[in-house]
């Protein structure tokens, strides 16, 4: 009898490690996709700050970038603060003229293009490959 309870005493702790293991791994997991998230939010939006940049120290830029799907917030006082939004990641940025993005861009190879638009910068975008 006292081998049996062993035993089942030994196959219930097993099952308790092995629970407490798992929410441990469920948890790294996690915070890998979240780093890896944020990584390809600030590249993108990097990408895109770049461009802006160019344009206001006299430039266009047409370049060809990697989107991992973002959103986009604009809002304009005294200047621009744009967000950019990747699930729980944010990246903001601020520019002291107007700044026009679109709402979105889609997960894909994305062709950008930043030029002036009257007193700011028109930042666009069409579809090279899906993601």
């Amino acid at each position: 009898m006292s081998r049996v309870v062993a035993q089942a005493l030994l196959i219930i702790s097993s099952l308790a490690l092995l629970a407490a293991l798992s929410e441990d791994l469920i948890l790294g997991f996690s915070r890998l996709l979240e780093a890896r998230e944020r990584r390809a939010l600030l590249e993108f939006s990097r990408e895109i700050d770049s461009s802006i940049c160019s344009v206001l120290y006299g430039g266009c830029v047409v370049k060809v970038v990697e989107c991992p799907g973002v959103e986009a917030e604009s809002t304009c006082e005294l200047g621009t603060v744009v967000v950019f939004k990747l699930g729980n990641q944010t990246a903001t940025y601020y520019y002291p003229v107007v700044v026009q993005v679109p709402g979105y861009f889609p997960e894909g190879e994305l062709r950008v293009r930043a030029r002036r638009a009257g007193w700011g910068v028109a930042v666009e975008f069409e579809v090279v490959g899906g993601g």
